[in-house]
């Protein structure tokens, strides 16, 4: 696959070249691929306009080359691919190049035996800081960012089309809501019509949804179910082209919310809606038989697929799951990293 890049706009001997790679064990296949990585684009939209910045993104197959020309490398990584992040440090480092690491679940000692340079937190937002660091006295061991800049993903270097012609747009973080005109502006131009739309409160403004069904799209989003509880706004979603949602529970929400969750599916289907459940889990025996028909009995109900989170250590999931499961796309015990999600 071609590497993707976007020029800096100075002189040549101005420039820095940045290499940001997105670790992943193993590529998502194209058919379950809903959006893109926000991490990734949310660092390619902060680059300045002085740097030439090169991504690589390995959950759509990319692969590293690691005779890139680059000044500076930043891997982000999650909790399922740190031992990856790590040992694709360790070889740049070996070549000589500086290396960074980021994501929410870095422990700082580890991290730094691998690494350069750890960032906790929003990195788009002490982007450049960190970069003006590199060209002045150096980067330094660690940074931490709390604040959430809103920012246009950048749809010129990794086109939509590689990520199965979906897109994410970020409506609001942090209860700050970006231009309706800006939002606008970027469907337009993102590439497709078929784009997730995010918040991070469940909570989507009328105006911005009214505007958003003249452009005649299809959007999809995943939310919790505090977003069920202003059915005007659902109704409105609708209306304005939700045609998929994913709602997150654990399994502890799973058991409480069972009532609430059949009023939900009737509703949505009723408008042509698909809606999927996404359980993140850590239980074990004997907690699994209730869980799981629970989940049967959603599924009894035309629920159009559920996905369990766990992670390889709660093996007694997987061993009883995966007698029962109806369908799953591949064994996740010989995978590189401990992630799987099921399809029923």
């Amino acid at each position: 696959m071609n590497n993707f890049y976007r020029p800096s706009l100075v002189s040549k001997e101005e420039t820095l070249d940045l290499l940001i790679i997105k670790v992943s064990d193993k590529p998502i296949k194209m058919e379950d691929r809903y959006g893109i990585p926000d991490d990734l684009f949310s660092l390619a939209a902060a680059t300045p306009t002085w740097v030439k910045v090169i991504l690589v993104d390995m959950t759509i197959g990319m692969t590293i080359d690691y005779s890139l020309k680059a000044d500076l490398v930043i891997i982000l990584t999650d909790e399922f691919s740190l031992t990856h992040a790590y040992n694709i440090s360790d070889k740049f480092r070996l070549l000589g190049k500086l290396t960074i690491l980021s994501g929410q679940v870095l422990d700082e000692a580890s991290a730094l035996d691998h690494s350069d340079s750890i960032v906790l937190g929003n990195f788009a937002d002490i982007l450049e800081e960190t970069l003006l660091d590199y060209n002045k006295e150096g980067i330094k061991s660690k940074y931490t960012c709390t604040t959430s800049t809103l920012r246009p993903y950048p749809s010129d270097i990794i086109p939509a089309s590689y990520y199965n012609y979906t897109w994410s747009i970020v409506l609001s973080r942090d209860g700050f809501y970006r231009p309706i005109d800006d939002i606008v502006d970027e469907i337009l131009t993102c590439g497709t019509d078929f784009i997730e739309l995010i918040t991070d409160d469940n909570q989507y403004k009328i105006e911005i949804l009214d505007r958003i069904r003249e452009l005649d799209i299809i959007w999809f989003s995943r939310v919790g179910m505090t977003f069920f509880d202003n059915m005007q706004m659902v109704r409105t979603s609708i209306d304005s082209g939700l045609r998929y949602i994913i709602v997150d529970l654990d399994d502890k929400e799973l058991q409480t919310s069972m009532d609430s969750l059949y009023h939900v599916i009737a509703y949505l289907h009723e408008y042509d809606v698909k809606i999927s459940l996404m359980i993140h889990t850590q239980i074990t025996k004997p907690d699994i038989e209730v869980l799981y028909d629970y989940v049967l009995d959603l599924y009894s109900r035309s629920l159009d697929s559920i996905y369990w989170l766990g992670c390889g250590k709660h093996i007694d999931l997987y061993d009883y799951v995966n007698l029962k499961v109806i369908k799953r796309d591949y064994d996740w015990k010989t995978r590189w990293g401990s992630y799987q999600s099921y399809d029923y």
